[in-house]
């Protein structure tokens, strides 16, 4: 801030300063004009003038209202040009203040070795599970799974037993190799005790649980012609992971299929002669046709994905997070050893409780807003000129504006919870 001997650098700040002497004390000086600051200091008053005042005319009107003992027109001290550069009495640096703040703030985070690491090891752990998923795509346990099946109808279990024979001849061993590449499905059917259902469930799932079942299947016994009360149409798939099992997927068609042809059956038609009727038609995702940019041809609509749909949305939230937590964590760390080496009350003096914390928060959304760059390449940029696949310009704004509130609340915290810290004595409690 300061360059140059002492001397120098009193001259750079002109004499504006007056040591005064005279009845009245500082209650009077407070009310000349001319006079922008005075501090007391007991029998002798030290007056800061204001911007192109004449001290001539100061002791002139202070010789027209009382007795003038001593007038001194002096250098100021070094003390007082620090207080003038770094605190209030530098007005209109306000703003310059807290960005020279922010500027140190975020070099200082940037540089360091964890922001460094940081930044590599983030996309190992966004992509970790995908990463995983893709590494252990091929490891599948082909070990066989036995299903138990009761039913209730005595209608659909020889079906189940057939389907998963044909099933485990033509599906399980890849057909080049011999290898088996998938599990075989094992049918064992069960009589049904109606009078002992609770029992009967209660024994097979005890196999389950022991590893002698993969999972019993419950065939209601009004399965073929559902009525009004479905509970006795219903067909229940007991496992201990029932709700993502491919066996309980593989499941519904063969039951469904055995189903249609009973029921067709039952109606006296033929199945071959509506072999069509049932043929299942799916409505197609598709996206927008666009124009070509360089021919203005219309372009065939791109199929849309649902792993962007879900992907893109969860890559947003955690980017969203790990940018929250390498901007605002190292606002956390360094509030606490601040605090911690009365590195603050220095700052303090330099700037206002407001200008300091600001500065830092503009740091800690700087810092944020790289990782997002580095993390996301020029998907933000591209989204935000309208070629972005994934994101559009209003979640862009949305999630730049959620960054900075989040940060503001997460790096604020140990300011917010403190007592004001308007004084050195204050921070340091």
């Amino acid at each position: 801030m300061l360059d140059g001997t002492l001397s120098s650098i009193q001259d750079q700040y002109g004499t504006d300063t007056v040591r005064i002497r005279a009845d009245g004390g500082a209650a009077l000086l407070r009310g000349l004009p001319g006079v922008d600051v005075v501090d007391d200091f007991g029998h002798i008053q030290e007056v800061r003038l204001a911007p192109r005042s004449d001290p001539q005319r100061l002791l002139a009107e202070l010789v027209r209202r009382t007795r003038v003992q001593s007038f001194e027109i002096t250098r100021p001290s070094l003390h007082d040009i620090f207080v003038r550069i770094a605190g209030n009495g530098a007005k209109g640096t306000n703003m310059r203040k807290t960005l020279r703040i922010a500027k140190r703030e975020y070099l200082a985070s940037v540089k360091t070795k964890g922001f460094i690491i940081g930044l590599f090891l983030a996309p190992i752990l966004m992509c970790g599970g995908v990463i995983a998923l893709v590494a252990l795509r091929g490891q599948v346990d082909v070990s066989d799974k036995r299903i138990a099946v009761v039913d209730r109808s005595g209608l659909l279990a020889n079906a189940l037993v057939k389907a998963a024979e044909r099933r485990n001849a033509n599906e399980v061993h890849d057909s080049k190799t011999g290898k088996k590449v998938r599990p075989a499905y094992v049918i064992e059917t069960v009589d049904a005790r109606p009078g002992e259902l609770p029992a009967q469930r209660l024994a097979l799932s005890e196999r389950v649980r022991n590893g002698k079942l993969h999972a019993f299947v419950e065939v209601g016994p009004e399965v073929l012609h559902p009525g009004t009360n479905r509970e006795p149409a219903r067909v229940s798939y007991h496992a201990k992971g029932a709700a993502l099992d491919d066996v309980r997927r593989w499941l519904e068609w063969p039951l469904n299929d055995e189903l249609r042809r009973q029921r067709l059956a039952a109606a006296g038609i033929e199945e071959a002669r509506v072999k069509g009727l049932f043929d299942w038609v799916a409505v197609e995702g598709m996206g927008l046709v666009a124009a070509d940019p360089k021919t203005g041809q219309p372009v065939e609509a791109r199929k849309s994905s649902e792993l962007e749909a879900i992907g893109a949305p969860m890559i947003a939230v955690v980017l969203m997070w790990m940018m929250i937590m390498m901007g605002a964590s190292p606002l956390l760390h360094a509030v606490m050893e601040e605090k911690a080496q009365r590195i603050a009350e220095v700052l303090l003096g330099c700037a206002t409780p407001f200008e300091l914390m600001l500065g830092k928060l503009l740091a800690a959304w700087r810092g944020a807003h790289r990782v997002g760059r580095v993390l996301d390449g020029d998907r933000s940029r591209s989204a935000a000129t309208g070629r972005g696949r994934f994101l559009s310009l209003p979640p862009v704004a949305l999630v730049l504006a959620y960054v900075v509130l989040a940060i503001v609340m997460v790096g604020g915290s140990p300011w917010a919870s403190a007592p004001p810290a308007t004084t050195p004595a204050t921070l340091r409690t």
